[in-house]
Protein backbone atom coordinates (compact mmCIF):
# COMPACT_ATOMS: atom_id res chain seq x y z
CA UNK A 1 0.00 0.00 0.00
CA UNK A 2 1.16 3.28 -0.72
CA UNK A 3 -0.07 6.14 1.06
CA UNK A 4 -0.93 9.65 -0.37
CA UNK A 5 -1.87 13.04 1.88
CA UNK A 6 -3.73 15.99 -0.10
CA UNK A 7 -6.78 13.77 -1.72
CA UNK A 8 -8.24 11.15 -3.38
CA UNK A 9 -9.29 10.36 -7.04
CA UNK A 10 -13.30 8.75 -6.65
CA UNK A 11 -15.72 11.24 -5.87
CA UNK A 12 -17.43 8.24 -4.23
CA UNK A 13 -14.66 8.13 -1.75
CA UNK A 14 -14.11 11.61 -0.65
CA UNK A 15 -17.92 12.09 -0.76
CA UNK A 16 -18.04 9.08 2.13
CA UNK A 17 -15.33 11.07 3.99
CA UNK A 18 -17.03 14.04 3.68
CA UNK A 19 -20.57 12.93 5.18
CA UNK A 20 -18.41 11.65 8.05
CA UNK A 21 -16.37 14.68 8.73
CA UNK A 22 -19.74 16.75 8.63
CA UNK A 23 -21.15 14.96 11.23
CA UNK A 24 -18.21 15.50 13.41
CA UNK A 25 -17.52 18.57 13.25
CA UNK A 26 -18.70 19.36 16.98
CA UNK A 27 -15.45 17.67 18.12
CA UNK A 28 -12.42 19.43 16.95
CA UNK A 29 -9.58 17.51 15.82
CA UNK A 30 -11.50 14.09 14.91
CA UNK A 31 -10.43 11.71 12.70
CA UNK A 32 -13.02 9.86 10.55
CA UNK A 33 -11.83 6.87 8.18
CA UNK A 34 -13.11 4.69 5.78
CA UNK A 35 -11.97 1.54 4.17
CA UNK A 36 -12.40 0.66 -0.07
CA UNK A 37 -11.79 -2.84 -1.49
CA UNK A 38 -9.36 -3.03 -4.26
CA UNK A 39 -10.23 -2.63 -7.83
CA UNK A 40 -13.57 -1.27 -7.15
CA UNK A 41 -14.00 2.04 -9.26
CA UNK A 42 -17.76 2.91 -10.37
CA UNK A 43 -18.98 1.76 -13.50
CA UNK A 44 -19.63 5.29 -14.98
CA UNK A 45 -15.62 5.60 -14.80
CA UNK A 46 -13.98 4.83 -18.39
CA UNK A 47 -10.63 6.05 -17.44
CA UNK A 48 -7.28 3.41 -16.63
CA UNK A 49 -8.19 1.08 -13.64
CA UNK A 50 -4.43 1.52 -12.28
CA UNK A 51 -3.42 1.00 -8.29
CA UNK A 52 -2.68 4.87 -8.47
CA UNK A 53 -6.03 5.71 -9.22
CA UNK A 54 -7.45 3.44 -6.78
CA UNK A 55 -8.39 4.51 -3.01
CA UNK A 56 -8.34 1.93 -0.27
CA UNK A 57 -8.57 3.99 2.73
CA UNK A 58 -9.19 7.60 3.45
CA UNK A 59 -9.08 9.36 6.24
CA UNK A 60 -11.06 13.28 6.92
CA UNK A 61 -9.76 15.38 10.29
CA UNK A 62 -10.77 18.62 11.35
CA UNK A 63 -9.28 20.67 13.84
CA UNK A 64 -11.83 23.04 13.71
CA UNK A 65 -10.66 25.18 11.16
CA UNK A 66 -9.92 23.12 8.14
CA UNK A 67 -10.09 19.93 7.04
CA UNK A 68 -7.20 17.35 6.33
CA UNK A 69 -7.76 14.57 3.90
CA UNK A 70 -5.63 11.87 4.21
CA UNK A 71 -5.58 9.04 1.71
CA UNK A 72 -3.93 5.36 1.22
CA UNK A 73 -3.46 4.26 -2.46
CA UNK A 74 -3.31 0.26 -4.01
CA UNK A 75 -0.53 1.46 -5.86
CA UNK A 76 2.25 4.44 -6.02
CA UNK A 77 0.88 7.71 -6.93
CA UNK A 78 1.86 8.98 -10.37
CA UNK A 79 2.43 5.49 -12.52
CA UNK A 80 -0.45 6.31 -14.22
CA UNK A 81 1.20 8.96 -17.10
CA UNK A 82 -2.75 10.45 -18.02
CA UNK A 83 -3.94 9.91 -14.03
CA UNK A 84 -3.98 13.83 -12.94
Amino acid sequence: MYSYSNGGRLARSILSCALLVAGSTSAPALAQATSDPTGDFIPSFTGPKNGDLDLTRIEATFDGAKFRLDATTAAAIGTTPTGL
